[in-house]
């Protein structure tokens, strides 16, 4: 549907209002574009049975329906596979033949997927020994920790003790000996 007019409104001098009020349609440069209809790339996507954690994080609106809490979506991301490839994305070093402008695409979004404040997210992460410990594993790498990833981790865990303090706590005490993570509390 496309709108392309003007209302405007002339007067007469010397004649009462009601008389001369003439209103007549003038083209105007101005267009409006109404597409009610949107479809999204990612519906598709989502859609098809063998699509992939990186195919939809190469959308991108993925963050945008993510907070807008896109059940397909949320359900998709809060697979077993998913979670661990998130954590995996957000704690391991990406390879280093890559371009350093998409070399940490992927731990970027992933860091923003689990972050975005998702109740269903927060508590998968959360309430799972196993991805909390995958986070962990992060702290007992070799030093000199990568400043960036580390930054991913922080908010990760910042986002998790803020909205699940006490499974974050409990699963942090083992490893509270590392310093990092008794600096990160």
């Amino acid at each position: 549907m496309l709108i392309n007019c003007c209302l405007t409104t002339s007067y007469k001098w010397g004649t009462s209002l009601s008389q001369s009020k003439k209103r007549t349609f003038v083209p105007s440069a101005m267009f409006w574009k109404f597409d009610l209809h949107t479809s999204s790339h990612l519906e598709a996507l989502l859609d098809k049975d063998d699509t992939t954690l990186t195919e939809l994080m190469d959308e991108e609106d993925v963050l945008q329906e993510c907070k807008a809490q896109n059940r397909r979506l949320l359900l998709f991301l809060s697979q077993d596979e998913c979670m661990k490839e998130l954590v995996y994305m957000i704690t391991t070093e990406p390879p280093t033949g890559v371009d350093e402008t998409k070399r940490f695409k992927y731990s970027n979004i992933a860091c923003e997927l689990l972050t975005c404040d998702v109740g269903l997210i927060n508590d998968k992460l959360g309430n799972e020994e196993y991805l909390l410990e995958s986070l962990y594993a992060f702290l007992e790498q070799s030093s000199p920790l990568n400043p960036l990833l580390a930054s991913f981790f922080s908010k990760t865990i910042g986002n998790l003790i803020t909205r699940k303090t006490e499974q974050v706590i409990h699963g942090g005490t083992a490893h509270l000996n590392t310093g990092t993570l008794g600096w990160t509390l």
